[in-house]
């Protein structure tokens, strides 16, 4: 029986995502500006200290998030990118 199911092109595989993890660039200002503002929306618990980002250093940024919202990385990324 052959499978026929669509991927979900909105779902990132953790090797897509831990691509975009060792892109040396991370974030540009203006994208990171729109999705901290969706996430604090999302999030009311989250503070401004949470959502610091300095360009090209995510990895700290990460570990707030994972921190503060109990999720993996790989979750986070896929929850930024879905905002």
């Amino acid at each position: 029986m052959e499978n026929n199911k669509t991927p979900d092109p909105s779902h990132k595989s953790e090797e897509e995502l831990n691509q975009k993890t060792q892109d040396p660039t991370g974030f540009t200002e203006s994208y990171w500006n729109d999705k901290r503002a969706k996430l604090k929306k999302k999030y009311p618990d989250l503070m401004d200290e949470d959502l610091q980002y300095q360009e090209g250093n995510d990895a700290e940024l990460m570990k707030r998030l994972q921190k503060k919202l109990g999720k993996t990385e790989v979750e986070i990324r896929n929850l930024i990118d879905m905002l």
